[in-house]
């Protein structure tokens, strides 16, 4: 491949793709619309999603959030979308355009009634790209750490 700025800019993109692709965290990234726009591997398999079925959908709809998915409206328009921890941290990052505290959640799918609960410990940072907002959350899936991961989120601080 010949060396061109656009074949640098190809290369730095794969380069970061896969930088964080091997990360064990999710990472999302949302637009102030919380449109997907950007998600790795991780996260697909956190919330077991195929990319096609992700990039361009609203966060809740796309994780089938249970508000969402059993009321069979869209993310945001429920009034349990208020209470949502995630939405309220990504939220809080756009308006106050900065990286808000650690909390977490448990999460119940709405996909199917085998799911179980999963505990997820969360994150979300403002950044600014070309003008455009966007907010990047890393979520670390804790459910494994059983009850350690209880007493660990019991002395998070609340969003809401």
């Amino acid at each position: 491949m010949n060396a061109t700025p656009e074949n640098d800019h190809l290369q730095q993109a794969e380069f970061y793709n896969a930088l964080i692709n091997s990360l064990p965290d999710a990472v999302v990234v949302v637009d102030p619309m919380f449109r997907i726009h950007y998600c790795n591997e991780a996260f697909l398999r956190l919330f077991d999603l195929k990319i096609e079925d992700t990039i361009g959908k609203i966060y809740g709809n796309a994780i089938r959030c249970k508000a969402s998915t059993t009321s069979n409206t869209s993310c945001l328009t429920e009034g349990l979308c208020s209470n949502c921890r995630i939405r309220n941290a990504m939220f809080s990052a756009f308006r106050m355009k900065e990286t808000q505290p650690q909390a977490s959640i448990l999460f119940e799918s709405g996909k199917k009634e085998t799911d179980t609960l999963k505990i997820i410990a969360f994150q979300s940072s403002f950044f600014r790209l070309d003008n455009l907002n966007f907010v990047v959350t890393v979520l670390n899936d804790m459910t494994r750490l059983g009850s350690e991961t209880l007493r660990y989120i019991n002395n998070l601080p609340d969003l809401t």
